[in-house]
């Protein structure tokens, strides 16, 4: 197939390696082929069984960020152009955010509300409640996660500026703008974690 969209899943425990893979013609969307070992020498021995006409063909590699899935791509698949799924993206993008919140949690040690409000970090800013209430724990006032989250992104540079820039990519992924989201990843701006 042009399109092969691949991703390992937990099958039986007498499989060899305890995952099995399966891969989905993108074009037709349906069942190519199921294997029952995911590792990437099994991987390798068996792709190379069809012919490099075939393995040619594949232009698009639908897959998540499994380091050995890239090694696959470039031995089997010379033609090949790696497309990472949404959920991965996401996923990369959430972790980033809660490691920076993490870490700039423990610098301070005296922002609870970083620690109590951790899923307003991870939220879309455009989905944030705006419904007021009274927060008396760590607040005393009135409140809505918009204010929140203004109020915590305030503590430190780093945790601001690394939740705009992770908004920014949300957003341009989500309205699939794919050259504003490109354009952000190669921008660095200041404060922004490593």
């Amino acid at each position: 197939p042009r399109t092969l969209c691949i991703d390992e899943f937990k099958s039986m425990r007498s499989v060899k390696g305890k995952m099995s893979f399966i891969t989905v013609d993108g074009n037709k969307q349906c069942l190519f082929e199921l294997l029952e070992d995911r590792r990437l020498r099994s991987l390798l021995e068996h792709y190379q069984q069809f012919s490099l006409k075939a393995r040619r063909n594949v232009k698009y590699l639908v897959m998540d960020t499994n380091a050995s899935y890239d090694q696959l791509v470039k031995s089997v698949f010379p033609n090949a152009r790696v497309i990472y799924d949404r959920f991965h993206i996401a996923k990369h993008l959430n972790d980033t955010m809660n490691h920076v919140r993490i870490h700039v949690y423990n610098r301070l040690r005296k922002a609870r509300r970083i620690k109590h409000y951790w899923r307003l970090f991870l939220q879309d800013q455009d989905h944030l409640c705006k419904r007021d209430y009274y927060e008396r724990r760590y607040f005393h006032r009135t409140v809505n996660s918009v204010v929140i989250l203004d109020l915590m992104l305030e503590y430190d540079q780093e945790l601001s500026a690394t939740y705009n820039l992770i908004q920014a990519l949300k957003r341009a992924y989500n309205q699939r703008n794919f050259p504003a989201f490109i354009k952000l990843l190669k921008i660095h701006p200041a404060n922004v974690s490593h």
